[in-house]
């Protein structure tokens, strides 16, 4: 990555999730991320899949201008579709098999775990931000217990990165579509 996008990076609250992310985005070539706010995950992810003309979507019920100008100035937009709605209405007609989510959304019991319900059967990886915040706000670690316990194929493993938690869901019997 190149030294102007690590240094804006940094002084975000990712946390020492950035060489994560960017060296798993490295390795795959179509990622859909559920919740893009000020787009710190989102540049990380492009600035990998400009190295592999990956490709990723992107979806977020705000229009995320600080995301778009910041992906604009570091010339990404190349690799980046940007869908503004509400990820379970725009679950009901998603058609694409993705080599992972990475799902960053509202935090909620309810739609984390039903974001998690919508898009499990079209990858074998979720990866999930803020695993490790216990406020009653957030309630990421809540939902994917409930998740396991409804999908047993699937397995749960925190990956220790960072003071929010970066957790990863991934299937035990891989599915194709």
């Amino acid at each position: 990555m190149r030294k102007e996008l690590i240094d804006e990076i940094r002084g975000t609250n990712i946390d020492g999730t950035e060489k994560f992310l960017y060296e798993l985005a490295l390795k795959n070539k179509k990622i859909l991320e559920i919740g893009v706010r000020f787009g710190i995950s989102t540049t990380i992810f492009l600035s990998a899949l400009k190295h592999s003309d990956g490709k990723l979507v992107s979806i977020d019920t705000d229009p995320c201008p600080i995301a778009k100008e910041r992906i604009k100035r570091f010339q990404l937009s190349e690799w980046w579709e940007f869908i503004q709605g509400n990820s379970l209405e725009v679950a009901k007609t998603w058609n694409q098999r993705v080599d992972f989510v990475f799902l960053d959304s509202g935090h909620s019991l309810d739609l984390t775990l039903n974001e998690l319900e919508a898009y499990k059967n079209w990858t074998d990886l979720i990866i999930l931000h803020d695993t490790l915040i216990k406020l009653p706000e957030c309630q990421v670690w809540e939902a994917v217990q409930q998740f396991l316990i409804r999908n047993r194929s699937w397995k749960f493993k925190e990956l220790n990165l960072g003071s929010c938690g970066l957790g990863k869901l991934y299937s035990s019997k891989p599915q194709r579509l």
